[in-house]
């Protein structure tokens, strides 16, 4: 007995003893009293971080520019579609792909550029016409300075027609009247042409191409050099026609453009 009375007083001096060397060493920095999970979420990166960002980084890069959707409604236009969104026409065009912006439809789904409009792009404008100063309409594409090629009045217009589409303006004269160039170019097709009969087509060197069809007479030939307003042919009525008229056709990159748009306001 009197030998655990003597252990009880050592047993508690060796605890003290252990108690102060353990606050010392912590004191010291070199042993932590945090919990051992604090590892886990510490300053120490996975190894596949870098991986990961980049990919997030291409997530974002391919996020579609256009958050916001349109459905068409009876009676819209793309100009108040575009003014609607604060976006430009041309960028509504862009982002839809629209082949001819004269053309939409009730319950047509448009994607709208929100970022396209965020960087500043050019105010909205109609893709069909814009009013300069001189009373000229002018499409949005860089349009030359188009003259009409004849004088007579508008017998058909440009767009849906009998079940088909009509890609051109037919303009009603009398036979025999002049025929113009509406802007300098180069002659890659003069002859007869199927419905078109006696046609003529120039290539105007900056993505442009007219088409002028059913002459009674043609005064130009293949690679034939003409200036804007010289007198490529006469009026007729070959082909599939009802009566003396010029079918023109305004063609930008490939795609079939409505005369109306590109031409002058008042005609010379």
């Amino acid at each position: 007995m009197q030998a655990k009375k003597c252990v009880f007083p050592f047993l508690c001096a060796a605890c003290l003893l252990l108690l102060s060397v353990n606050t010392a060493l912590c004191q010291a920095g070199l042993v932590s009293d945090a919990p051992a999970y604090a590892l886990a979420v510490g300053n120490r990166q996975p190894a596949y971080l870098p991986q990961l960002e980049k990919a997030q980084e291409r997530l974002v890069r391919q996020t579609p520019a256009h958050a916001l959707q349109h459905t068409v409604m009876p009676g819209e236009s793309l100009t108040a579609i575009a003014k609607k969104y604060g976006v430009a026409v041309a960028a509504l065009v862009a982002a839809n792909n629209l082949q001819n912006p004269d053309l939409i439809f009730p319950g047509q789904i448009l994607d709208i550029p929100v970022a396209g409009a965020a960087e500043g792009t050019a105010p909205s404008t109609d893709t069909r016409v814009i009013a300069s100063r001189s009373g000229d309409r002018r499409e949005s594409l860089g349009t030359p300075a188009f003259i009409w090629p004849v004088s007579g009045r508008i017998t058909s217009g440009f767009g849906p027609r009998w079940g088909g589409f009509h890609y051109g303006l037919d303009l009603a004269a009398p036979a025999g009247s002049p025929v113009k160039a509406i802007f300098a170019g180069t002659v890659t097709v003069a002859g007869w042409v199927g419905s078109y009969g006696y046609m003529v087509c120039i290539d105007h060197h900056n993505g442009w191409e007219s088409v002028y069809g059913h002459n009674a007479r043609l005064y130009v030939t293949v690679g034939q050099e003409v200036q804007k307003g010289q007198i490529i042919a006469v009026v007729g009525r070959t082909g599939n026609a009802t009566g003396p008229h010029v079918h023109l056709e305004t063609i930008y990159l490939g795609r079939h453009k409505n005369p109306l748009a590109v031409l002058p306001a008042r005609r010379e």
